[in-house]
């Protein structure tokens, strides 16, 4: 199974870690390896700011909704100038 979390410029830091750790630990606690977690962008791989500066994560590849079983869209942060 494999989660993609998407990161875009101003993204809420706590909406795209929170469900990516408990993915994350889930994955290798009950799933043996089964469940695959990734931060990505529709860009591809780059450091992506967050609407909480000077906050960037590093998404490690491009959203594949065609192979992705789970999408997590995280929120935009208060303040970022991203619409929600």
């Amino acid at each position: 199974m494999l989660a993609q979390t998407v990161l875009f410029d101003g993204f809420d830091p706590l909406d795209a870690l929170g469900p990516y750790e408990v993915l994350f630990a889930g994955g290798r606690l009950f799933t043996e390896g089964e469940l695959t977690v990734e931060l990505v962008s529709a860009e591809g791989a780059r450091e992506v700011p967050s609407g909480t500066p000077p906050l960037a994560l590093r998404a490690t590849g491009r959203l594949s909704p065609e192979w992705a079983d789970l999408i997590v869209l995280p929120g935009a942060a208060p303040g970022s100038g991203v619409s929600r």
